[in-house]
């Protein structure tokens, strides 16, 4: 017997983006589809994510390589469904990623995910990436899959080395600085270009060395649909644009060359982050990051061969179907009170807790006693963010109030 209830029925916007799209063509950026020429008046851009703040989040990250006479063709794509989390304290938010549907393993870019362990990134005031947490749930999420023989050992080898503190850092700084801090207090006109220079690390080969680049800032358009976080105000395309000075890269890479065994005798490496944003708040609609590197090999007695490799993680915000509290949303709870298992789902999506030590033990507890279902899926619906550790400890006073034994899993 199954019985259905808490349900609330949420109203729809149309949200400014647009849908990210597996293998999409050159023309759906962001900065495509803003139209013919920049159509709005000058902008002044801010941080201001608010408390609270939520949306689902569809990924795709396709990685493309070939040599340049077009031989040896790789590629790799996969796409993750999740829920964006924004929390605050004073001026700082965390935001975090939570499994919804699918993931993959990517040890670097927007979302980095280790068998669904993410990083909780932390910003200041402006916007800047200042902290991460979460690192060593990551790293024994890659323990727990090598432990399962999911992972042979030259995947292993090079994820490792970005399952650090200063590697997820970096990462972070790679891609939210652009997409919050580098734009918070700015006054863009149509027109105008914002020169500067920058170290980021050449995530397309797997380093977090920095490596020095000029960079562009330009205001796009204005982007079409409506804006969900902050409803008066309204969208707008932007554009950074990255160009690694040669030097800098190919010192950032000398470790890279000689685990290949030749000289790399040139290399480039071009990155844009397109994106659409709200203006009042800098909330993301759209993000799509597009990586291009061309790496130039010699060998004494070859031809020179040279790989491109492509990189493009597309993210889409939806935070219509996931409002921001205050809004109506649409809850359900399944409960079987006969086998005490329970599931949550928010907007016809089950809700999944995040992999921390506390959420498993929570889980795990609940499932033990039978009559626990309705009140932990209440506690899971009421679920905003942390470790579990309330809600660890209150399924445990139920456990502890009842007629029997505690169970082993409730202690």
């Amino acid at each position: 017997m199954r019985i259905s209830f808490v349900v609330i029925l949420s109203s729809l916007v149309v949200a400014c983006g647009g849908a990210a799209s597996s293998s999409p063509p050159r023309d759906t950026t962001p900065a495509a589809r803003a139209g013919g020429g920049c159509n709005v008046a000058p902008v002044a851009l801010r941080f201001a994510w608010p408390d609270g703040m939520r949306a689902r989040v569809r990924g795709v990250d396709l990685t493309e390589s070939a040599f340049a006479d077009g031989s040896h063709p790789m590629r790799g794509e996969s796409v993750s469904e999740l829920r964006l989390e924004v929390s605050a304290e004073g001026d700082t938010r965390r935001m975090r990623f939570l499994v919804e549907g699918r993931n993959r393993l990517r040890s670097q870019g927007l979302a980095p995910d280790i068998a669904g362990a993410r990083p909780t990134l932390v910003l200041d005031g402006g916007g800047a990436v200042v902290g991460v947490e979460g690192v060593d749930e990551m790293r024994r999420a890659l323990g727990d899959a090598v432990a399962r023989g999911e992972l042979d050992p030259r995947s292993v080898a090079m994820i490792e080395p970005n399952l650090t503190a200063e590697a997820q850092l970096a990462t972070a700084h790679a891609h939210w600085d652009w997409v919050v801090r580098a734009w918070s207090g700015q006054t863009l006109g149509c027109g105008q270009v914002v020169r500067g220079s920058a170290t980021v690390p050449a995530l397309s080969l797997g380093t977090t060395t920095p490596t020095e680049v000029d960079t562009e800032l330009e205001l796009i358009g204005e982007a079409p649909g409506e804006a969900a976080v902050s409803p008066e105000a309204r969208c707008v395309a932007l554009q950074v644009r990255q160009r690694a000075r040669p030097g800098s890269l190919r010192s950032a890479l000398a470790g890279f060359a000689a685990q290949q065994g030749a000289v790399l005798a040139n290399a480039t490496l071009e990155r844009t982050i397109d994106l659409v944003v709200e203006v009042a708040t800098l909330a993301p609609h759209r993000i799509v990051v597009e990586e291009r590197t061309s790496l130039t090999w010699r060998a004494p007695g070859q031809p020179d061969l040279t790989r491109n490799i492509v990189d493009r993680q597309d993210y889409a915000f939806d935070y219509a179907v996931v409002p921001t509290p205050g809004a109506q949303r649409s809850t359900q709870i399944v409960v079987d009170p006969e086998g005490g298992g329970f599931a949550v789902f928010r907007d016809g999506q089950q809700v999944q807790l995040p992999p921390t030590p506390a959420c498993r033990a929570f889980v795990a507890c609940c499932g033990a006693i039978a009559s626990a279902g309705p009140i932990c899926g209440i506690l899971v619906a009421q679920h905003e963010g942390g470790d579990c550790t309330e809600e660890l400890a209150t399924v445990r006073l139920v456990a502890a109030g009842g007629d029997g034994e505690v169970p082993t899993e409730c202690r």
